[in-house]
């Protein structure tokens, strides 16, 4: 067995504890990111009329106006148990049924809601067994 041994520089050293600090730090960052992604798509209470306040609180705040999105109407904790022992996307969509609130642009930051999918099941992306991205719906009215 053959072992090298490598004798790094100080300033050698300085860079790879930095660029190791830096590593854990944006992993972080990106965790929680995304635990705020799915934060601004659960809501506990929302009619499809709140589309306009809704969308503007939580995704036109910098003068943009997005295109559309769709609200889960339950706590947070209810959206982050589908996520246990979940590691990246839910390979099917989730047994429990959720109501859903899709909120569209019509026009100039002007939202039109529909409520009517009643019986939703999701798709989520998951990670540390917390829910971390909104992927997709199985609807049924």
């Amino acid at each position: 067995m053959l072992i090298t041994l490598v004798f790094l520089s100080p300033p050698v050293i300085m860079k790879i504890q930095v660029a190791g600090f830096l590593l854990m730090v944006l992993s972080a960052v990106e965790l929680s990111e995304g635990q705020h992604a799915i934060e601004n798509n659960v809501i506990d209470s929302m009619t499809k009329e709140q589309c306009n306040d809704v969308m503007k609180e939580r995704f036109n705040k910098e003068g943009g106006c997005k295109y559309a999105e769709t609200f889960i109407i339950a706590s947070l904790q209810d959206v982050n148990d589908l996520c246990q022992n979940v590691k990246g996307i839910m390979p099917g969509f989730s047994k429990k049924i959720f109501k859903v609130v899709d909120c569209t642009k019509v026009k100039d930051c002007v939202y039109k809601g529909d409520d009517s999918h009643t019986k939703t099941q999701l798709k989520l992306e998951c990670k540390d067994n917390q829910a971390v991205r909104y992927v997709g719906a199985k609807r049924q009215i």
